[in-house]
């Protein structure tokens, strides 16, 4: 494998136009808490001498010198641990879960169908659990029995125990990427920490082991252990301290949404999507876009990085390339599909309402709106976010 660089790219939607001034002051925050010092010499090496910003404050040559800098304090490696989600990430069902349930459950009268399992397995779990604060407590026998007598309609104990220890062997689960292992060796001989970090009971650490990739770990952070539940930030806490790491210096990587990546990035760690901002283990280890063309991009218009949007179609090229030179950076087909939309203010207001509402409701605090920036459709004009604020004092 080629040597190894997992990059840093700055958290996704940072400099947003709709929170432009109100995140320049965060400039920092788009690199880690060691890299603060190069963050300063940055600002320096990108004034030309007398300037003080403005479109005439640019200067391409110092940019280079900056990525040069960073290399020789850095090296590639700029990120100092990956945390990975478990479910969904690392490891999959081998079988759908509903047919599963409805092979198991033939011989204890279950009738229901396999998509009526999983529709009604959907409901199960989307339910409020209220004899724990936590699903998941030690073994997560009650809350599993909740589900599968939910989703089938069988409450017989014995073909909870037949599931049960079936999705404790390794026979149940496969790993989604086969080039996994040699990924990982190759982090952790770069000098990568790593750890698992998973809303899972106590059976994750002896199936990792049993799947022959428990040893890939530094540390494992399982929810049932640590008493919290992505997307509340604790959980990374905690894994970030079993590796001996601050939060800005890791990036978690998952599929989930709103459990790993809101969740990870409320930590202050760094967040990419599995199977959107990345869709195997070798793109996390893969040489990062070159951001130099960005760059020459902004000197021949006489403006910094930070005062341009970029619109591009592909998500490494365009949107990570264009993030690591500072640009914003918009992707085509997703965040907008239409050259109109970032100039009509709030396209999407409801959802965006929506989600923060749930946030509110679910961690009864007041969310820095800022922390929206990333969501789909969420640009527009500052008297949108107002407008929602508003809204949102009503709820």
């Amino acid at each position: 494998m080629a040597a190894v660089r997992l990059w840093a790219r700055p958290r996704a939607g940072t400099g947003s136009p709709l929170c432009r001034k109100y995140c320049t002051s965060r400039l920092q925050d788009y690199y880690t808490e060691a890299a603060a010092a190069e963050v300063e010499v940055a600002r320096e090496l990108r004034q030309l001498p007398g300037g003080g910003g403005g479109s005439g404050g640019w200067d391409f040559v110092g940019a280079k010198e900056y990525l040069e800098y960073r290399r020789a304090l850095y090296g590639e490696i700029t990120h100092k641990a990956l945390l990975v989600d478990a479910v969904g990430t690392l490891l999959v069902p081998s079988q759908p879960m509903a047919q599963i349930y409805r092979k198991f459950g033939e011989k204890y009268g279950v009738q229901y169908s396999e998509d009526e399992i999983l529709s009604r397995y959907r409901w199960a779990y989307e339910q409020p659990w209220g004899r724990s604060r936590l699903r998941y407590v030690a073994d997560g026998r009650p809350f599993w029995q909740f589900i599968v007598s939910s989703s089938t309609g069988c409450s017989d104990l014995q073909y909870f125990e037949e599931l049960y220890q079936y999705y404790s062997t390794e026979k149940a689960w496969h790993l989604c990427d086969p080039d996994a292992e040699e990924v990982f060796q190759a982090l952790r001989k770069a000098g990568v920490k790593t750890a698992g970090v998973s809303n899972f009971d106590t059976r994750l650490r002896p199936l990792l082991q049993a799947l022959k990739c428990g040893h890939w770990f530094d540390a494992i952070a399982v929810s049932a252990e640590v008493a919290a539940e992505k997307p509340n930030p604790t959980i990374f806490f905690k894994a970030c301290e079993f590796l001996g790491v601050k939060p800005v210096e890791a990036v978690h990587v998952g599929d989930d949404r709103r459990n790993d990546i809101w969740g990870a990035r409320d930590a202050g760690c760094d967040a990419w999507l599995w199977g959107s901002d990345i869709h195997s283990f070798k793109e996390v280890a893969a040489e990062k876009p070159n951001p130099t063309i960005f760059f020459k991009a902004c000197e021949f218009l006489g403006v910094k990085p930070v005062e341009a949007v970029h619109v591009g179609d592909d998500r490494r090229n365009d949107i990570w390339g264009a993030r690591d030179a500072g640009c914003d950076a918009w992707l085509w087909g997703s965040d907008i599909h239409s050259f109109k939309e970032p100039w009509l203010g709030c396209v999407g207001d409801k959802e965006t309402l929506k989600i923060v509402a749930e946030r509110i409701h679910r961690f009864n605090e007041w969310p820095d709106l800022c922390d929206y920036k990333s969501l789909p459709h969420f640009g527009g004009i500052w008297s949108k976010v107002k407008n929602i604020a508003r809204l949102l004092s009503n709820l």
